[in-house]
């Protein structure tokens, strides 16, 4: 054996390492490997690099230096280049990045539905027992009404405002939600409970003065699972930062809190378009004059093309596990 090809097979091992790293980022950008992944590829990449010096010292011309330059060309443009477009990049955010973090962090999201939903369930039983509990929970615009008109019905009450009413406030609980997590998760954990109550107070109000639940959903709904989907991702966040600032686990707690603010603010490009759209459906399909039972139909299917995207999208990609 010659010493080139003795060269070669001491070195081979750490060679195809690399060049299996070069095929994985052939499919993803370099930002999504793990921690250890990147140490270990820029350990590679390092070591190659002493190799090709040393090639081109006693085998200047031989295979292996002909080899190792394509090698270490490609892992360069995978350190100092942007190898894929901005325009990919959030087109893969959208078709699988953000629907892959919600499935990551699914039992986060079930936790911040059940807390909302807990919110709901009592104070609704609270106003069953005696309504005037229900005036406690309201949101501000619409307790002032309820407060000024002693009672509502839908004509002392524009439901158009009331369904505006709970959008703005779904937006700025979606804010809250996250921000909050810095709180140890608590305050988090408070915001989904108090908008939970806002709500069910409000459906507690519908019930009350008996007003028209169809047309109550009619316009919550076109716009109103997109939104509840959105806050509950949103409650999901917050509790993921207080996880990392309660339970750091191996890493020092300044690490945790850090990596756990990046998985949370990952959501945030995607809880955006989810509002704007709710945004558009409130703004241009609820007021619409169209039947109240076809509002719902419309609800329904933005409901089943959500479920298909969340538990669907990027799960057969290539890259699909998010990091």
């Amino acid at each position: 054996m010659s010493l080139e090809e003795n060269f070669i097979s001491k070195n081979f091992e750490c060679w195809n390492k690399l060049e299996g790293y070069n095929k994985l980022l052939a499919q993803k950008s370099i930002t999504r490997l793990s921690r250890h992944q990147l140490k270990e590829y820029t350990e590679l990449f390092r070591t190659a690099s002493h190799h090709l010096s040393y090639a081109k010292t006693y085998f200047e011309g031989g295979k292996s230096v002909e080899y190792l330059n394509q090698l270490l060309g490609m892992s360069h443009s995978y350190f100092y280049t942007r190898q894929k477009s901005a325009f990919h990049e959030i087109a893969h955010y959208f078709a699988a990045g953000f629907p892959q973090m919600f499935r990551k962090y699914f039992k986060f999201f079930l936790v911040s539905m059940a807390l909302f939903l807990a919110g709901c369930v009592f104070v609704i039983a609270l106003s069953y027992m005696d309504s005037s509990y229900m005036n406690y929970f309201l949101p501000e615009g619409i307790a002032e009404s309820n407060n000024i008109s002693g009672s509502l019905s839908d004509e002392t009450w524009s439901l158009p405002i009331l369904s505006s009413v709970i959008m703005t406030n779904n937006i700025r609980v979606c804010a809250m939600a996250i921000a909050f997590g810095v709180l140890f998760g608590a305050g988090t954990v408070y915001i989904l409970l108090f908008n939970g109550l806002n709500i069910g107070a409000v459906y507690a109000m519908v019930l009350v003065y008996d007003m028209d639940q169809l047309r109550f959903w009619s316009l919550i709904l076109p716009h109103g699972f997109i939104e509840l989907t959105a806050i509950f991702i949103s409650g999901a966040a917050g509790l993921v930062i207080g996880k990392h600032m309660l339970i750091p686990k191996d890493l020092l707690r300044r690490d945790s809190i850090v990596l756990g603010c990046k998985e949370a603010f990952y959501f945030l490009p995607g809880l955006m378009l989810m509002l704007v759209i709710a945004g558009l459906i409130e703004g241009f399909f609820t007021p619409l004059n169209i039947a109240d039972e076809l509002k719902i139909v419309f609800a329904l299917v933005t409901l089943l093309l959500l479920l298909v995207y969340l538990i669907f999208a990027g799960r057969f990609s290539k890259s699909s596990k998010t990091k």
